[in-house]
């Protein structure tokens, strides 16, 4: 059974235990799932990889509108 950690507009992430050691899952509002297994990944650094990649494409897509509104 998959326990909900933490949910946002465009991602969940959810955990289960499978032979005493827990998986991670990143569910994507696209569709995406992504896994992370216990053993290399702690539930804080699933968090923080996941707002990082968010706060990545939120500075791309700031800096294209940017530069289009700059040169239009």
């Amino acid at each position: 059974m998959r326990v909900l950690i933490k949910s946002h507009g465009c991602y969940s992430i959810f955990y289960d235990k499978m032979f005493g050691y827990k998986r991670y899952y990143v569910s994507w509002r696209n569709g995406t799932l992504e896994t992370y297994s216990g053993l290399w990944y702690n539930e804080e650094q699933v968090i923080k990889l996941v707002e990082d990649r968010l706060l990545w494409i939120y500075f791309i897509f700031m800096t294209v509108l940017f530069y289009q509104h700059k040169h239009n």
